[in-house]
């Protein structure tokens, strides 16, 4: 089936808030997705298991792990890409405001590709911008510079030393978050005011065989062509979703409390 921008948004929306996203929170994700779907990234597929799982708990906060004038390291405690890899980007601009360059990594992030996204609106603020983090044995990364629409985005295969190294790091991590942590990544990002800078973007040009490759004028072509037709998405992905959305509080006014307003919609208390 095929839905619109504007029905994906509002329904993610839902989602996020009957999950218990505060209000900010799940409109941004909710529109992250949706920018996401619209440029060829399947993220929805991607994060479907772990929707019913998430909790109506407040999220851990990102937690400094070690910080200096240009380098930060902060810990997301297996939290999506979106709210702390935005945060960890909102810094790292911060830093290199002051100091022209800054390095801020996120450790045990999940979904990273949610930050693409916040990428796009942060290089209009005036910063030449790579993150990368990596998915098994994919490395992704995502180059943008001063005055470029859209990112450049690569995916290529990571040495094998590399892979095993970071099998057993994730393997050795003990406690109730083991199941989650063959999903959590590291996302690395940099930032700088230097515009010279982005004439040494990595994976960009000769040299170079990525296994997926997306071009700021690939980009501009995915979103006219999914603003013309709509943005295909599974049925039954599209039912669990709404099955989902039902979790929404809704205001309770005098007919309302007939529907059962008050209460979660669709939950089992």
């Amino acid at each position: 089936m095929k839905v619109s921008a504007t029905e994906l948004t509002e329904l993610c929306q839902k989602v996020f808030e009957g999950k218990g996203f505060p209000s900010g929170d799940y409109e941004d994700c909710a529109q992250a997705i949706t920018w996401l779907e619209m440029h060829k990234f399947p993220i929805l597929e991607q994060i479907e298991r772990s929707l019913p799982q998430w909790d109506l708990s407040p999220s851990r906060p990102a937690t400094p792990l070690f910080e200096d004038e240009t380098v930060c390291v902060l810990d997301a405690h297996q939290n999506d890409g979106l709210i702390y890899g935005s945060l960890a980007l909102d810094l790292a601009y911060l830093k290199a405001l002051s100091v022209g360059f800054a390095v801020v990594t996120l450790i045990r992030a999940q979904h990273c590709q949610l930050i693409i996204p916040h990428i796009v609106q942060s290089t209009r603020r005036g910063a030449n911008i790579v993150a990368s983090w990596c998915e098994g044995n994919q490395e992704h990364v995502i180059t943008m510079a001063l005055g470029e629409k859209y990112p450049y985005y690569t995916v290529t295969q990571r040495a094998a030393q590399s892979t095993s190294q970071s099998a057993g790091q994730s393997n050795s991590q003990p406690g109730s978050e083991s199941n989650n942590q063959q999903h959590a990544q590291t996302l690395s990002i940099l930032c700088t005011t230097n515009v010279a800078f982005s004439q040494t973007f990595p994976n960009r040009g000769s040299g170079h065989s990525p296994l997926r490759c997306i071009t700021p004028d690939d980009f501009a072509t995915f979103y006219q062509y999914h603003n013309e037709v709509g943005i295909e998405i599974n049925e039954s992905l599209w039912a669990k979703l709404v099955a989902l959305s039902r979790n929404v509080l809704v205001e309770s006014t005098a007919l309302s409390r007939l529907q059962g307003a008050g209460e979660l919609s669709g939950g089992n208390g």
